[in-house]
């Protein structure tokens, strides 16, 4: 046997910032050894076996995939993370998976570069065709960091259609971990370990990277893991696939999670001031006199610091007769304002008085994805076919479909969307003076699935890094142009948060976000990666939040929801009024609500830290809790993960129940302190924020919590 050179990571590199979406490398020492007799190498964490990769000599029907590669776990059992993970290629004429039968892999070479880099070269075989490819595996702190470089020379073009990570195999009791805020993959929670395996997106060739459904193959094997496929672009090439790959195992889940290696959003401190007003309505409803005068009303109501995103304003294209299209048809040929509310005259009048008067701030709806063969704006910037996006076959690409309007969108080029953009926000700002906006679209939708570009006349054809820059590079450009923070819609907000200086922050999962209103309250991702980039608002569009044909919610529901936003430290988020039936007493009762509970809050939790994440009556981490608690994502089941301590690191103390049955018994604070509560005291339930002598709660199913503030006056 050879041992190799070990390595160490000192506690003070653990506190530089992550560049990479790598799990943070736990502190210690790492070592590789070469098992001659074996021909497998050995990688150790703190002098304990944690991966085994075996570079079998000779023809093999797996030796070139990862059905070599095993993980162990604390107490020496191993599995397999990716059975027979590997490229899917062109050989032959035929798409070839690397466990079809007929496949073989024979080792070229292997070797150690550097004294801790494993490198071994493969060829694959089948159809009578071959091709050549590369492994290069590192191990920092528990974390396997694996490059893989497909050699097109030697295999005569770019034969690699996907590197498909397939399932784990060999597990004992495997169970596919869904994590909110993280809809890339699955955590495998299997022989008492967490592990993530998952593909760099910051630097991948790939045209999508696509999750497993974490479904079961068999009581051993579940697929929780990445796809990355390479399509071909409108000249019949594809991209070199080259993939860097971590792969990370542990007793503790943050240990798996993902890093987000975004910037801090320029605007963090204006999002933590702001409670977003989502309004979606006709904007001449905020002052006219014949409607509800909305701003008016919140403003004598004693709610203060609004940012008002106006939905509604683009001019009415008239593709049906009598249809108010609103903010889904046209695009992006948006100006003049829809002159059935009012057109620019009372458009400016909504933002002078909203500015001048209420010192809100206020912006509009903005969307450069969706591309409508309807947009006729007169100029350079009418609808051009020319500027829609490909599929590999030429074909358009289609984006939403209007069901009022039966009008299909196309997909503006991303390499366009800046232009579009550049123009369309200068001529707004030249006649509407807004301090803030809306970015429709971008940061919600997966450019790691479907909006990549396959023109082969674009640069970076065919990769969706090149739609994700594309799409991040607009956010500096708005922040100049209209003088404020660009907010953007919430559902993979990963890619975006912190480019985009605040997100309508939809609840989501791999499997979708639909609805937030039964999921776990796991919150240790989003608290941990994410919100430290800026302050986002909500958990979710309202009727996203309840779900696709949910009623509105009731008062109940609308408090579950501000429940929900304290537990994530999330800033207040006023929805349109769908859910009191015009009734605008009702409607003030929640704007002051989010005011006067979560708006009060969130501007302290802004710079705080969490220093601990506790969940349960036993108030265990989210790793025990997991473990115990095998049915913690059934809200219909006892153990439903819906109770939750956070204690900030400026003396914050946030207790919620979101469980749908059990209440909870709790004590927290010192009296004359600040608290914000909903909940039981001497038997009637209350809703409060202010000083307070209680130290004693029964917080009650569904929608109680507690907030705890020393450092609030």
């Amino acid at each position: 046997m050879i041992r190799f050179i070990a390595f160490s990571f000192l506690y003070c590199s653990l506190l530089r910032p992550q560049t990479t979406p790598q799990p943070t490398p736990i502190e210690g020492t790492n070592s590789v050894t070469f098992d001659t007799s074996n021909s497998k190498y050995e990688f150790y964490h703190n002098n304990k076996l944690v991966y085994e990769y075996t570079v079998l000599p000779g023809n093999t029907k797996n030796g070139g995939s990862f059905n070599t590669l095993k993980a162990f776990t604390e107490d020496g059992d191993w599995f397999l993370p990716s059975n027979f993970g590997g490229i899917r290629a062109m050989l032959g004429g035929v798409e070839t998976y690397p466990w079809d039968p007929g496949v073989t892999f024979t080792r070229i070479s292997h070797q150690v570069l550097t004294g801790d880099t494993v490198y071994s070269y493969w060829k694959m075989t089948a159809h009578y065709d071959s091709c050549y490819y590369s492994y290069k595996m590192k191990l920092e702190g528990r974390t396997l960091i694996i490059k893989v470089e497909f050699d097109d020379q030697s295999s005569r073009g770019n034969k690699a259609m996907e590197f498909n990570l397939d399932r784990c195999e060999n597990a004992q009791n495997p169970k596919p971990i869904a994590v909110p805020y993280l809809p890339l993959f699955y955590i495998l929670l299997s022989n008492n370990i967490f592990t993530s395996f998952f593909s760099d997106w910051e630097v991948s060739n790939a045209s999508t990277v696509l999750h497993y459904d974490g479904s079961s193959y068999s009581t051993a094997s579940v697929r929780f893991s990445q796809v990355m496929t390479y399509n071909a672009k409108t000249n019949d090439e594809r991209n070199k696939l080259i993939e860097t790959l971590y792969l990370t195992t542990s007793p503790n889940l943050n240990d798996v999670l993902p890093n987000v290696p975004n910037p801090v959003a320029v605007y963090k401190e204006e999002s933590a001031n702001s409670i977003v007003w989502d309004f979606r309505y006709p904007f001449n409803y905020l002052i006219s006199p014949t409607s509800e005068r909305y701003m008016e009303r919140l403003y004598e109501a004693g709610v203060r610091n609004l940012w008002v995103q106006i939905h509604d304003w683009q001019k009415d294209q008239q593709s049906t007769p009598g249809w108010i299209i609103g903010s889904d048809d046209g695009l992006p040929c948006v100006t003049p304002a829809n002159e059935e509310y009012g057109g620019p005259v009372v458009l400016n009048q909504v933002i002078s008085k909203a500015r001048n008067h209420y010192n809100y701030r206020i912006g509009l709806h903005h969307n450069y994805v969706d591309y409508y063969p309807n947009a006729k704006c007169g100029g350079d910037y009418d609808y051009d076919e020319n500027d829609v996006a490909r599929n590999s076959d030429g074909s358009l690409i289609f984006t939403w479909f209007n069901q009022h309007t039966r009008i299909q969108s196309r997909l503006l080029k991303p390499s366009r969307s800046e232009a579009y953009l550049t123009f369309w926000t200068n001529d707004i700002k030249g006649v509407y003076n807004i301090n803030g906006c809306y970015l429709d679209v971008h940061s919600s939708i997966q450019p790691l699935a479907n909006y990549v570009d396959y023109d082969s006349n674009v640069p970076d054809a065919g990769k969706y890094r090149e739609t994700m820059n594309r799409y991040r590079a607009l956010y500096p450009i708005l922040r100049n142009i209209i003088g404020g923070p660009v907010q953007g819609e919430g559902g993979n907000q990963i890619f975006y948060q912190g480019y985009v200086d605040d997100i309508e922050a939809r609840l989501i999962l791999p499997s979708g976000h639909e609805p937030g209103y039964n999921f776990p309250l796991l919150l240790d991702f989003d608290l941990l990666k994410l919100r430290t980039k800026t302050l986002v608002h909500g958990v979710g569009y309202y009727p996203i939040w309840m779900g696709e044909g949910n009623q509105a919610p009731n008062w109940h529901q609308v408090l579950s929801y501000i429940a929900t936003e304290i537990a994530y430290g999330h800033g207040s988020y006023l929805p349109d009024d769908m859910h009191t039936n015009g009734n605008l007493d009702e409607y003030i009762r929640h704007a002051q609500t989010e005011y006067y509970h979560v708006f009060e809050i969130q501007q302290y939790l802004n710079h705080a830290t969490p220093i601990s994440i506790l969940y349960g009556d036993s108030l265990q981490t989210a790793s025990d809790y997991i473990k115990s608690h095998p049915n913690f994502a059934d809200i219909k089941d006892d153990d439903f993960m819906g109770k939750v301590k956070v204690t900030y690191d400026n003396g914050i103390i946030i207790f919620v129940n979101r469980h749908p049955a059990q209440s909870w018994n709790i004590t927290v604070g010192t009296p004359n302190k600040w608290f914000s509560y909903h909940a039981i005291l001497e038997g009637t339930l209350q809703l409060f924020a202010g000083q307070s002598n209680n130290t004693n709660f029964i917080l009650p199913p569904n929608n109680g919590w507690v907030v705890y503030n020393p450092v609030r006056n």
